[in-house]
Parts: structure tokens; C-alpha cells; sequence
């Protein structure tokens, strides 16, 4: 690993915001973003999902385990 960092994933209400904040912070633009299909929702047990599409238009399903 040459120590540089590749992906930052960063969850942010407000997007113009992150992006002006990562533009300054990291001398870049952002060059993918997501629209929220379904928010995060609880299932049961701590299990949370939600639903996204990329920039491309393709319906992206999300897991997060209980912790």
C-alpha cells in the first residue's frame, strides 16, 4: 500500500456543504455521488439497511450488521 488514501465514503445531510468542505480539505472534487433511494431503517435487531443509486442509475442495496 503506498500510503494514499482512495476512498473516503463520508454520510452528510447536507451534500453542497461536504462537497465545498472535501473540495478544500482535499483539492478535489467529488467525482461520484449517491441519491438516496430508501433511508436507513432499522429491521429488527439493529440491523440496518438502505437502498442508493449511483451515478450511473444502478439501485445499490446497503447492510450494516448490528453492532
Amino acid at each position: 500500500m503506498n500510503g494514499l488514501m482512495s476512498l473516503l465514503v463520508y454520510p452528510a445531510k447536507d451534500m453542497a456543504s461536504a462537497k465545498t468542505l472535501f473540495k478544500a480539505l482535499l483539492g478535489i472534487e467529488p467525482y461520484v455521488g449517491g441519491q438516496t433511494v430508501q433511508d436507513v431503517k432499522d429491521v429488527g435487531g439493529g440491523l440496518l439497511i438502505a437502498t442508493v443509486k449511483d451515478a450511473a442509475g444502478n439501485t445499490i442495496g446497503l447492510r450494516q450488521p448490528p453492532r
